[in-house]
């Protein structure tokens, strides 16, 4: 297993393909073919062995096309660098027929392992190329810094900058120009997928334009704890905005939480630029709190005023209500005469004067 056989196409069953390798037929399926490729009877073939299975009448060899293995091989045989140990393979990945990704290694300095592999004028690449039907191939060189590597792995593509989102879980952030980034994705992603697939992280790519839109959205909405409270940076343009929230320095608490000393290596300024971010940072948290207490202090009246006059009604509906009742239960004190049209209580003094005529 792991070995690359020559044979020749014998015959076909079902899609799949018999290879006569000498005395022994080795099967190749139809999932282990690459779709830019088909054969005819006595096509000479080369391919990979992935497995060896036993059936009833024996052993079967299992052929593929499409194994990255396949591709390591290629290599070891066109480059002697790779057959003799001075340039090594890190891993290398695949869709076959359209494009490939390998990833290379030396640890000697003077030895350049991708140069190493395309060969003057590209010799040695392309016989690995043709012998794939075309299938494009990436030569990346390897590195132990993920930043370094992720950013290798992408290309072609030009990267500006790579950013660590979450170390655990293995995602990072690419930015490129805005040029670059239909080519980073590559057709159908197919770039940044294989490039997630060569280095085992996920990988979100963003355009220049775009992070700057992000990160301004970002600033504009750093809050102290209390809603509607935006900050400005004064004399901070894009890059240094997006700078800042790459090394996390995104809300007000971090930003005055941090050194000066780092604030201003960060943001790209003198110590003292970053004293004054800083207060004018402090003043800004400051009148947003003061703004905050004093909306605060103004719906608590109006809560206050608002429980206040329901009192009130309440109160008067109590009064009315008793009113009500008190002339249901009693007899009217005063009862109008006939020399006398309206319905209403008399003055008191007018009812002594009355008393007074009548005993005269």
């Amino acid at each position: 297993v792991g070995e690359v056989i020559n044979g020749i196409v014998k015959r076909f069953e079902n899609g799949d393909v018999i290879v006569e390798m000498g005395r022994i037929e080795a099967l190749l399926r139809r999932r282990d073919q690459s779709r830019a490729e088909n054969y005819t009877t006595g096509d000479r073939i080369r391919a990979v062995i992935v497995d060896v299975t036993k059936e009833t009448k024996g052993q079967q060899v299992i052929l593929s096309r499409t194994d990255p293995a396949l591709l390591v091989k290629m290599f070891e045989q066109e480059v002697p660098e790779i057959y003799d140990g001075t340039v090594s393979i890190r891993g290398a990945v695949r869709e076959a027929g359209d494009r490939a990704k390998v990833a290379v290694h030396s640890n000697e300095r003077d030895i350049d392992p991708v140069g190493s592999c395309v060969g003057m004028k590209g010799t040695r690449v392309q016989a690995i190329i043709r012998e794939l039907r075309g299938e494009k191939i990436d030569i990346v060189e390897w590195s132990e810094d993920p930043i370094v590597f992720i950013s290798n792995a992408v290309s072609p593509a030009k990267i500006q900058r790579v950013t660590i989102i979450d170390a655990t879980e293995r995602v990072v952030e690419i930015v490129v120009e805005d040029s670059q980034l239909s080519l980073a994705i590559g057709k159908k992603g197919q770039n940044v997928r294989l490039a997630a697939k060569l280095t085992g992280w996920r990988i979100d790519i963003k355009s220049e334009d775009e992070k700057r839109r992000e990160v301004e959205a970002q600033f504009e909405g750093l809050e102290d704890g209390e809603e509607g409270a935006t900050l400005t940076l004064p004399g901070l343009d894009d890059t240094q905005l997006v700078k800042l929230s790459d090394a996390g320095l995104d809300t007000a608490d971090r930003l005055l939480e941090t050194s000066v000393a780092n604030l201003a290596t960060i943001a790209e300024v003198d110590e003292e630029t970053a004293v004054k971010l800083q207060d004018a940072i402090r003043e800004q948290v400051a009148a947003a709190e003061q703004a905050a207490a004093e909306s605060a202090e103004k719906n608590l009246e109006e809560d206050n005023s608002a429980n206040s006059g329901d009192s009130s009604d309440s109160q008067a509906q109590e009064i009315t209500t008793t009113e009500e009742n008190s002339s249901t239960e009693k007899e009217p004190s005063v009862v109008a005469s006939d020399q006398d049209e309206t319905n209403s209580v008399w003055p008191r003094d007018d009812l002594s004067k009355t008393d007074t005529d009548s005993k005269t």
